[in-house]
């Protein structure tokens, strides 16, 4: 088989780790909802969490993505549909928040950053 007919390798994934707590009624369901529409797969650790002295259910969502600004996206979309203050994002043993006011912005350019020095990566699957 020559060069050209060899397949390309997978993208690297890249993992990474939402952070989801509240005691909303049917959270759940719309966390698997808005998770199952950006990615096919995935994994869902549920607990208890602590957030400012207070206990809530919460849910670890374990991301492997070559596309991890899709992973951003999905935390804007969980904040927003549940009406969070926040929701966290872990990466490369770093805490980052999506809040209303702040999309994990520090993130954002972290990921961006990476995928210039890597040509052709986006953070985004194409």
């Amino acid at each position: 088989m020559s060069d050209k007919t060899k397949p390309s390798p997978p993208a690297a994934a890249i993992v990474l780790t939402l952070y989801v707590g509240t005691k909303k009624r049917g959270a759940k369901s719309k966390i698997l909802t808005i998770v199952r529409g950006r990615f096919a797969s995935f994994s869902v650790i549920q607990g208890i969490g602590f957030f400012r002295g207070d206990s809530e259910p919460m849910w670890l969502i374990k991301l492997a993505t070559p596309a991890p600004l899709v992973a951003i996206e999905t935390a804007e979309a969980l904040q927003a549909a549940l009406g969070q203050d926040g929701v966290g994002i872990e990466f490369a043993g770093q805490y980052y928040r999506v809040t209303k006011d702040d999309a994990a912005s520090a993130l954002r350019r972290l990921l961006l950053k990476r995928a210039r020095r890597s040509p052709g990566k986006d953070g985004h699957d194409t």
